[in-house]
């Protein structure tokens, strides 16, 4: 995934996933966490976007944001490679198992 460009999508929960259309499945669930940071990932804590390094490795560093809900919840990360060059759902070139976190009060 070298030099390509990529999204940082974050969500409470990962099953059932969002199907693609093409038979892949993004392993988030979809919820309302889910397109606020697609909408406004900065109101979150962390930069979106990026693009991977020559190694393929990406960095990404998330500033907690202070909301008092998401204590004690699951948090689940994915990256997300794309090709803007395409269009749905072959712009999102592989899938990963997200991870997941528990933020502590």
């Amino acid at each position: 995934m070298a030099g390509r460009p990529y999204l940082i999508v974050m969500d409470i929960a990962t099953p059932p996933g969002i199907p693609l259309g093409d038979g892949r499945i993004l392993d988030l669930f979809g919820s309302s966490l889910f397109f606020a940071a697609l909408i406004n990932p900065s109101c979150l804590g962390f930069t979106y976007s990026g693009i991977f390094d020559a190694q393929g490795s990406a960095a990404v560093t998330w500033y907690v944001p202070p909301i008092a809900g998401l204590a004690g919840l699951p948090i689940y990360f994915n990256i997300v490679p794309y090709n803007p060059e395409f269009t749905m759902p072959q712009i999102i070139l592989t899938t990963y198992r997200s991870q997941g976190v528990v933020l502590q009060p």
